[in-house]
């Protein structure tokens, strides 16, 4: 059993002054780093796996971030309110306004549109640039690990950005391109995630991990060892 929908304002208005800086801060944090990163890499010595090994390395970036951004959002679905001390406000508080006004996610401007995921990329980045990495000795795990630990980073970040694209009116004739290819997220693709229940489709970088979930039935399951561990019923809050 459900309780009654949050309101719409009751929701929206989570969106604190203190949050918008630490989201700002969060964006130039992540350039930043990414820059810098790339530039070091760009010094490597040549050799000729850098290519296929670092592509390879990018391809599985790209599918981990869709699996996270999957992940995450089935968990603010299903889980918790907007108060969840911790969570609620700086990440539950998104999806459930989402579900509430679907269109509300085009009103966001760059920063509040990709500073919470630019805040969680920080984490990939800085795990990424501690790893021993000999710019003149690279070895294929090294080397892979350094592009594939970037690509994750920059993936997380672009994952709202590829999500505020699939609500757009309009998009701009590249990414109208990008979405038809399958490169990032198209709006019949997540269209489906907003039929009610919203059960889903859940993954919104690009949704390429949406069909091996939906077939394994993988969150289902886990709602179901969740509900039978602690008790909690999934979607307790309502939509």
């Amino acid at each position: 059993m459900t309780s009654e929908p949050i309101p719409r304002e009751r929701i929206a208005g989570g969106y604190s002054r203190g949050q918008r800086l630490v989201e700002t801060a969060s964006v130039f944090a992540f350039f930043a780093v990414e820059i810098l990163m790339a530039w070091r890499l760009s010094r490597v010595a040549s050799a000729p796996w850098l290519v296929p090994v670092g592509a390879c390395a990018v391809v599985l970036a790209a599918l981990l971030a869709d699996l996270i951004s999957a992940t995450v959002h089935w968990g603010c679905d299903t889980w918790g309110s907007v108060d969840t001390p911790m969570l609620g406000r700086v990440f539950i508080r998104q999806f459930r306004e989402h579900h509430v006004d679907a269109d509300e996610i085009n009103r966001h401007d760059f920063v509040e549109t990709n500073g919470t995921n630019a805040g969680l990329a920080l984490l990939p980045l800085a795990v990424t640039y501690a790893l021993a990495f000999d710019l003149a000795h690279p070895t294929v795990v090294s080397w892979g690990l350094q592009l594939g630990g970037m690509g994750t980073a920059f993936f997380v970040t672009f994952t709202s950005q590829a999500h505020k694209w699939a609500h757009a009116s309009s998009v701009s004739p590249a990414v109208a391109l990008l979405q038809r290819v399958g490169l990032v997220l198209s709006r019949e693709h997540h269209d489906v995630h907003h039929v009610a229940p919203h059960l889903h489709n859940y993954a919104i970088t690009g949704g390429w991990i949406d069909h091996a979930l939906e077939r394994l039935a993988v969150f289902r399951h886990l709602e179901r060892l969740i509900t039978r561990v602690t008790g909690v019923e999934p979607r307790a809050h309502g939509p």
